[in-house]
């Protein structure tokens, strides 16, 4: 009997230690996983952290910067020897008074392709409802219709001229209009001296001419910088957009709709042509 006692005590201090050693290991254990989740947690937030600075390293190299660049061509009423195709280019008289009254009254910023320039380069994606407003080619209906109008709701705009109709067509510009331009505040860009189609041209000497020869034209016929330049029908190549570069303009324009810049769309800033449709206008200047 007391041998049985001693086995029953015996094998009741077995069990009791094996329920501590199980209740230490068990609660041993619960730490170590809490210890680790913690240290889960806080590995994830670490990596949730560089991933946050990871996208806003990648968001400074790719940040849009928003503006709407108008392009115009001809501004007068039209003509009824007006082709289809010339009416793509005309904005008659009425309609673009009529655009840039919606541009004043609806506050509007106006602003010069520099002012772009530097909101792209300083990563800035902007609040404000930027406009910029160019004319090419350098028709004289610019000068007699358009500039009263630009005046009156106190805009500027950018004129790229391509020189060699200046002074000698009698549609075109004089020097003494485009002096005149610029002396009131306005800009002037380049857009070659005869107006190719810069896609198809492939001598080297030529392009340079036509690219570097005008804004050196420009430039000492008018005494202001040049600094940006539009590609003749929107049309370019990789050559031209080189030799863009080379020449020193700080930027240059197509034809592409869009609203959005980047630091690496400099040298093709998207533009919206405009005509008389001033229903178009009003979707262009208001997308989001």
């Amino acid at each position: 009997m007391k041998i049985f006692q001693k086995k029953h005590v015996s094998l009741l201090i077995i069990f009791i230690l094996i329920f501590e050693f199980q209740k230490a290991f068990a609660q041993t254990t619960t730490k170590t996983m809490l210890l680790n989740v913690a240290n889960e947690v806080v590995e994830i937030k670490d990596l949730q952290e560089l991933q946050k600075e990871d996208a806003l390293k990648i968001a400074s190299k790719t940040t849009t910067t928003k503006a709407i660049i108008l392009t115009y061509h001809s501004v007068r009423n039209f003509d009824q020897n007006d082709s289809i195709f010339a009416e793509n280019f005309i904005t008659s008289i009425p309609v673009f008074e009529q655009e840039m009254k919606y541009l004043k009254d609806n506050n509007f910023n106006v602003i010069s392709p520099e002012d772009l320039l530097n909101l792209i380069q300083s990563n800035a994606t902007s609040s404000q409802k930027n406009v910029i407003i160019t004319f090419d080619d350098g028709y004289l209906n610019n000068y007699i219709y358009a500039v009263p109008i630009l005046e009156k709701n106190n805009f500027h705009a950018t004129f790229f001229i391509y020189s060699n109709a200046i002074s000698k067509f009698k549609i075109a510009m004089t020097w003494k209009n485009l002096k005149d331009l610029v002396a009131n505040g306005n800009s002037i860009g380049g857009h070659t001296k005869s107006h190719p189609k810069l896609d198809r041209l492939k001598i080297v000497q030529k392009m340079e001419d036509e690219i570097a020869g005008n804004k050196k034209i420009l430039e000492e016929k008018l005494n202001t910088k040049v600094n940006f330049f539009a590609y003749p029908y929107g049309l370019r190549s990789a050559l031209a957009i080189q030799k863009v570069k080379e020449a020193g303009y700080l930027g240059a324009m197509t034809d592409i709709h869009g609203t959005l810049h980047t630091k690496k769309s400099t040298y093709e800033l998207n533009r919206f042509n405009m005509n008389s449709d001033y229903a178009a206008f009003l979707e262009f200047v208001n997308l989001k």
